[in-house]
């Protein structure tokens, strides 16, 4: 099981590292001289830089996660220690909060 895990969160791990990237890459496309044109680059700027700093926290979670798994806490909260549902896993592998603890911290 830990194989599986491990691939998943590796996966990813791979996945957010290439989005990371790509939107670092959209970034650094230069202004066009169109002042209409630089209005909407703009905005899309800022679109991208969302989805960048997603990317980027999602890697951090996933790289903790993946260092949970080799210390043997992994699917241990990392709040209240309770184990966390299988369930919270499979739909969330880099998840360090059981359902209890991160609805506190969502509130």
């Amino acid at each position: 099981m830990n194989q599986d895990v491990r691939a998943k969160l590796l996966e990813l791990q791979s996945e957010f590292a290439r989005r990371a990237e790509a939107t670092q890459r959209d970034l650094q496309q230069p202004v066009p001289q169109d002042w209409d044109e630089q209005a909407q680059h703009r905005q899309n700027d800022e679109v991208l830089e969302g989805l960048r700093t997603e990317a980027r926290y999602e890697l951090v979670r996933v790289n903790d996660a993946l260092a949970r798994l080799a210390a043997g806490r992994y699917g241990q909260c990392t709040r209240c220690g309770a184990t966390i549902a299988a369930a919270r896993l499979e739909a969330l592998p880099q998840a360090d909060l059981c359902t209890t603890c991160a609805e506190l911290t969502a509130g």
